[in-house]
């Protein structure tokens, strides 16, 4: 379906159809990198696709910007159930997976909003706080030494042997305290971290009288490290910087232009991994970045009608 005659005859759009032609335009786009394609390092085509795709954001950002809106409006009660279970998964997650947290930025108001607003005879184990402490505990007790005998066997009697600074058994060992560790944790009805009981969660809480939300919530805007909008954009022209460097052949300028685009915090692409399913996938990929992506292509561009000039 051509997206341009959709938007232009019908009152309300998909939101899922318009993540759906906005990735196929960013396909065309990033082909000038791809090898494979027969439009590697075409440059024309790449400033034209990159020219034609900031027309046509332009033209619908508006309609987009109020279906996004109006869906939140709509379904206000349910995005927010998403957002709080995706939001608070996210983080455990990378503590259970990588021991960290750093990739994942909890919102300052996160548990205070969860706690208030779960009804207190709710029948599931909704306890974030929890969940929380389980996982740290995790992480603190993987540093120490294993205290289960038969991991400690791994490397009973046995002199360190590998290569370099490393110890097979060594490795071995800690491998496999760690798995112990995460089964651990894993084993819990808690919704935040046994994933397949939060639809369920969602059915019920939609169904029960109890639980409320403020009339006007909105989920945080995050722009992938920050959610400040203006820390954010130094971060965009920072990362922007060398636009002017001297000395480039065009295909060099423009390389440099499409890594930048490349990139989903700093650049044009929107998430779409796992692949968007519902609306309510495509909600969350527009919602942080419909008001920043504009400002993003136009500065790109202004670099692709510099490049234009140097033919």
């Amino acid at each position: 379906m051509n997206l341009n005659i959709y938007l232009t005859n019908n009152l309300t759009m998909s939101l899922l159809l318009f993540v759906s032609e906005y990735s196929k335009r960013m396909k065309e786009i990033l082909e000038f990198n791809d090898k494979k394609s027969v439009y590697y390092s075409n440059v024309i085509r790449a400033i034209q696709k990159c020219k034609d795709m900031l027309a046509w954001y332009k033209e619908n950002v508006d309609k987009i910007h109020t279906e996004v809106d109006d869906f939140l409006n709509t379904n206000r009660k349910e995005v927010w159930l998403r957002y709080f279970l995706a939001h608070g998964t996210k983080y455990l997650e990378n503590g259970i997976n990588d021991y960290r947290y750093s990739d994942t930025h909890i919102h300052e108001d996160f548990l205070s909003s969860w706690t208030a607003c779960i009804p207190k005879d709710c029948k599931y184990n909704t306890n974030f706080s929890m969940a929380m402490y389980s996982v740290k505990r995790m992480n603190d007790r993987a540093k120490q030494t294993p205290d289960d005998p038969d991991i400690l066997a791994i490397h009973a009697g046995k002199e360190h042997e590998g290569c370099w600074a490393f110890c097979w058994h060594c490795e071995d060992m800690e491998h496999a305290w760690t798995e112990k560790l995460r089964k651990e944790v894993q084993d819990t009805d808690n919704i935040f971290i046994k994933t397949s009981l939060q639809e369920d969660f969602i059915k019920d809480m939609l169904g029960n009288e109890a639980f409320s939300i403020p009339d006007t919530w909105k989920p945080p805007k995050f722009f992938g490290t920050t959610y400040d909008h203006d820390t954010y954009f130094k971060e965009i022209l920072e990362y922007r910087k060398d636009y002017t460097r001297d000395g480039q052949t065009p295909v060099q300028c423009m390389r440099y232009v499409i890594e930048r685009i490349d990139w989903y915090e700093k650049g044009w692409v929107l998430r779409t991994y796992p692949t968007p399913k519902t609306e309510y996938d495509a909600f969350f990929m527009l919602w942080s970045r419909i008001d920043t992506l504009l400002e993003i292509m136009e500065i790109d561009v202004r670099r692709c009608l510099e490049i234009e000039t140097y033919f």
